[in-house]
């Protein structure tokens, strides 16, 4: 029986001249086409105004850098305010 089987597979890709992909190769191969394509669709700028727009008036934050003290390290509040370029 895998006599057989090898035989087909040998004749299935000796005729189409290339090996079939697995399941897995082609979802990969998908994955990365769509990656490319979102890519396309933002340009560096676009991307870094995505990346600022998160912090906006009204939202829940969490500080998580030692570097403003023990009195707000681990401690979470609201943004009141935004001063600057959003940065």
């Amino acid at each position: 029986m895998d006599k057989a089987r090898k035989k087909s597979e040998e004749s299935a890709s000796s005729s189409s001249g290339r090996k079939r992909k697995s399941a897995l190769d082609e979802n990969m191969e998908m994955e990365e086409n769509q990656k490319k394509k979102i890519q396309k669709k933002f340009d560096d700028s676009s991307r870094d105004k995505m990346r600022d727009q998160w912090l906006m008036r009204r939202i829940v934050v969490k500080v998580v850098t030692p570097k403003l003290g023990e009195k707000y390290y681990r401690k979470k509040g609201v943004v009141v305010d935004i001063v600057g370029d959003n940065v």
